[in-house]
């Protein structure tokens, strides 16, 4: 498994007990809409869906019930159930949805360590246990940039134009060259013509 997974009892709450729509739950999550969607779907939450904890899952399932069973029982596929498991297995990191009072970026700590101490996306969530997702996100959904630095698009053109110019510069002084190896030439042929 790669990255972290939120939990599907809290998703289902948000979704079926406090009735927040779909659409709103990767913004809580701290990540995008997508994303959101996403977890829905693989954990197969839906408002009026089937609903069960991950306590009783994993008991079921710990105690020898095969997931096709458990999904039977539940009315939820085999995928969702697994995906459900997996999530119950693996927590080392989670989702922290935003703004709320375990969120480990709120946006005064994000602008310190950002802003004030300058220090990059992948130490600030290695500090403050979140991803580097995460602390890009809530960076672009609070508005938080470091003053003064160039854009990077910016830089970009500026370099080009650079380049543009010594190449202009380089053509000219080409074309001189070439003008007065020609003049030369030409001077150099006049005379013997003459004769």
């Amino acid at each position: 498994m790669r990255g972290s997974r939120p939990d599907p009892d809290l998703l289902q709450q948000w979704v079926c007990e406090e009735g927040v729509p779909p659409a709103r739950v990767g913004a809580r999550l701290g990540l995008s809409r997508a994303v959101g969607y996403a977890w829905l779907q693989r954990y197969a939450i839906t408002a009026g869906g089937p609903r069960t904890t991950q306590n009783a899952l994993v008991g079921r399932w710990s105690s020898g019930t095969p997931i096709e069973a458990l999904a039977a029982e539940l009315g939820l596929s085999p995928a969702a159930v697994d995906e459900r498991l997996s999530a119950a297995v693996t927590r080392s990191r989670r989702y922290h949805p935003l703004g709320g009072p375990d969120d480990p970026l709120p946006p005064d700590l994000l602008r310190d360590l950002y802003v004030r101490r300058g220090l990059p996306v992948r130490e600030i969530a290695t500090r403050t246990g979140a991803t580097d997702r995460q602390v890009r996100y809530r960076l672009s959904r609070y508005g938080i940039a470091r003053p003064g630095r160039p854009d990077p698009c910016q830089d970009t053109v500026a370099r080009a134009r650079a380049a543009i110019l010594r190449a202009s510069a380089t053509v000219a002084r080409t074309r001189t060259i070439l003008a007065a190896t020609r003049a030369t030439r030409s001077t150099r042929r006049s005379p013997s013509q003459g004769k």
